[in-house]
């Protein structure tokens, strides 16, 4: 069976080294705690059912941060309760409430 090599687009930069060099991060909280939450598994809670993956997730990356770059000053940025601007109403309501039961409660 023969294997591709991915290589990845030359217009593409991976090099870290400008962000070793930032003293502050500013961090997208509700975009981190989602990802945390759907990319650990939902077994992950307390003995009363209380998802805990969120918050472990957030807790590491926000650790591997700290360790990688060591900034000086760290900000995480919340988006305002925004059901009370738009409230959702009807399948979509049903389907947002389905997906993310627990996730910032």
């Amino acid at each position: 069976m023969a294997t591709v090599r991915q290589r990845a687009p030359k217009d593409l930069n991976l090099d870290d080294a400008p962000a070793k060099e930032c003293d502050v991060f500013l961090i997208d909280g509700n975009g981190l705690a989602y990802r945390a939450f759907y990319a650990l598994p939902e077994e992950l809670q307390t003995v009363d059912g209380f998802p805990t993956n969120a918050l472990l997730g957030m807790a590491n990356m926000l650790m591997k941060l700290l360790a990688d770059y060591g900034p000086r000053t760290v900000v995480v940025a919340w988006d305002p309760d925004t059901h009370a601007a738009r409230p959702l109403t009807g399948p979509e309501r049903a389907l947002l409430e389905t997906r993310c039961v627990g996730l910032l409660s």
